[in-house]
């Protein structure tokens, strides 16, 4: 009775042992510190002297060796001492497997050896290394998987295999321990490993944005060239061109805008992966874009003799018909219209001759619009289908005549989804397309205020009123230079000066006070940050407006050259319409305040 109280005693204070462990581990998350204070429990329900525990990794040659993770001090002099207190926090490593504990690791059984002075599996002890009497080896398992042992030491009357089934549930407890720990060592460095590799995807997409950034000026300030005096030659009447040359001149425009819509669509794909593209979601009119689209793409259908079909619910509309209806989305306008016009575009591109083009939407209130474009065209099968949406992937069309980049279907499809729709294609080889947009019905927006025809505002005279105007542009690259000066110089009642570096620039402005200032921002020495800055700072040059002409066309250089303070912002290539509309512009403005 009296042995049976004893071992009920020691199970008790090893369930309890295990309890305060287990929850102890689970609280602090540190396998060491728990170890040691289970290590000095194990010896004191053993009556064993000393002993250690660890776990047990494999090496580079498939060698096992130990790592303690918690060990008795004993040491037995200033060199093992030193040694002791340098690896306790650490964990000694154990790689001699000629050694009792070696055994363990090797064969994965328990050893119990009584007498280990003449056991030939004990190998040598280091001179000054305290008795051992008694030794108790046992592996411990998590599952089939040996991940650990311990070893406990000099027990009065020796070990037996009853002390080592006693101890099962420690070994249960410590194997589920170390596995534990794995796990969590191992989701901290996945963890690690995702921060690390997120930090490096947006180190990578910085540095593409900025590369991309810097690519569009790079790119735009040569096709300024290019397209501004193409367009300029395309508008020479003295002498007038022959009919060769106006076909040479419109190949250069044609392809300059190939290019610069190139340039566009990949800046356009960086800003939407970059999610730095801002949206305006709001009802939007369902034939009032496809109206705008059609006037884009029916010419260039009329060119293949291409056949335009207007439906809506299946049932075919004349444009009449169809700009009367007030069907709506929820959209952003100038996004939805980019994205049909993508689809339409390659709907005329990949058609055949004489084929058509049907638009149908499906459209009811409350529910998802189905906007839908039919081509006749070739069609695509299942490796066709699968691969569709794919960036820069055209689907062997790289080689032949019809332009593209590979970038416009995946550009439509993010521009879809970030709306809130969805974009999906069926094919048939051989007979055509079907693309679908699909987005959530709207009611269209009502006008409070119609205004009659006679109060809409006429545009001004186009004509700047009699009188020299001046006009001071700052740039230091040569042949944009002597775009604008053609350009400007077609109208007799402008006159314009030249600054090829900044502060020649601020030197005319404050001589001359010109009525307004073109500006580049990428200026030698001073930027036009700064040149506007010292335009802002002087009385004679406070007020004048200021037009930034750039090939910075990021939307955040916009923005920012807008917040600057700049009046109007324009991109370059310079669109030659536009640059002389916004120079006009300003001049009536200044004309009609004289008056």
């Amino acid at each position: 009775r009296l042995e049976m109280e004893q071992q009920l005693g020691r199970q008790r204070k090893l369930l309890d042992m295990l309890h305060h462990s287990t929850t102890d581990f689970v609280v602090k998350g540190n396998l060491r510190e728990t170890m040691q204070s289970m290590l000095s429990t194990l010896l004191k329900i053993t009556d064993s002297e000393y002993g250690f525990t660890g776990e047990i990794f494999i090496d580079e040659e498939g060698a096992p060796y130990l790592k303690t993770h918690a060990i008795t001090n004993i040491a037995w002099n200033e060199e093992t001492q030193a040694l002791y207190n340098e690896n306790l926090d650490s964990g000694f490593e154990f790689r001699n497997l000629d050694t009792l504990f070696g055994k363990v690791m090797t064969t994965g059984a328990p050893v119990i050896s009584n007498d280990p002075a003449s056991d030939p599996r004990a190998g040598g002890r280091p001179s000054g290394h305290p008795p051992l009497n008694a030794f108790l080896g046992v592996p411990v398992y998590y599952g089939a998987e040996m991940v650990g042992m311990y070893g406990i030491a000099n027990r009065e009357g020796g070990y037996d295999e009853e002390i080592q089934s006693f101890l099962n549930p420690f070994d249960s407890t410590y194997g589920a321990m170390i596995h534990s720990q794995r796990m969590t060592d191992r989701e901290e460095t996945n963890r690690t490993a995702l921060v690390e590799a997120k930090d490096e995807a947006e180190s990578a997409n910085r540095a593409k944005s900025q590369f991309l950034s810097s690519m569009s000026h790079e790119l735009r300030t040569p096709m300024n060239a290019i397209m501004g005096f193409g367009q300029l030659l395309k508008m020479e009447d003295d002498p007038p061109l022959s009919e060769s040359q106006e076909e040479n001149v419109e190949e250069i425009v044609k392809a300059g805008k190939h290019l610069l819509g190139l340039i566009n669509e990949v800046l356009d794909l960086a800003r939407i992966e970059s999610g730095r593209i801002d949206l305006s979601i709001e009802a939007v009119i369902i034939s009032e874009v496809i109206s705008e689209c059609l006037q884009l793409i029916a010419p260039l259908a009329s060119n293949r003799n291409i056949e335009i079909i207007l439906k809506k619910n299946g049932n075919q509309l004349t444009e009449d018909t169809m700009s009367s209806s007030m069907d709506a989305v929820r959209a952003d306008r100038v996004r939805l219209k980019q994205a049909l016009l993508n689809l339409l575009s390659n709907a005329v591109k990949y058609n055949r001759e004489n084929g058509t083009i049907t638009i149908n939407y499906e459209y009811e209130l409350g529910a998802l619009t189905r906007l839908c474009v039919t081509d006749t065209g070739e069609g695509l099968d299942e490796v066709g289908l699968a691969q569709l949406f794919k960036s820069f992937n055209r689907l062997g069309k790289e080689n032949s005549e019809i332009e593209g980049s590979g970038i416009g279907l995946v550009i439509t499809k993010s521009l879809v989804e970030l709306m809130g729709g969805k974009i999906y294609v069926d094919s048939v080889k051989g007979e055509g397309s079907t693309f679908t947009i699909e987005l959530p019905s709207d009611v269209a927006p009502v006008l409070e205020n119609i205004i009659e025809e006679d109060e809409v505002e006429k545009p001004a005279n186009q004509d700047v009123a009699a009188g020299k105007h001046t006009v001071l542009y700052i740039e230091d690259n040569p042949a944009n230079l002597r775009l604008v000066a053609q350009l400007l110089g077609r109208k007799p009642n402008i006159h314009l000066w030249s600054a090829h570096e900044p502060l020649l620039g601020l030197e005319l402005a404050a001589e001359h006070l010109p009525d307004l200032i073109l500006l580049d921002i990428n200026l030698p020495g001073m930027d036009g940050f700064e040149v506007l800055k010292q335009l802002r700072l002087r009385d004679g040059t406070s007020d004048t407006p200021v037009f930034a002409i750039s090939a910075n066309a990021m939307p955040k250089d916009i923005e920012k050259g807008m917040e600057a303070g700049f009046d109007k912002y324009i991109t370059k290539p310079i669109d030659v319409k536009t640059l002389l509309e916004a120079v006009e512009g300003f001049l009536n403005k200044i004309d009609g305040e004289k008056s």
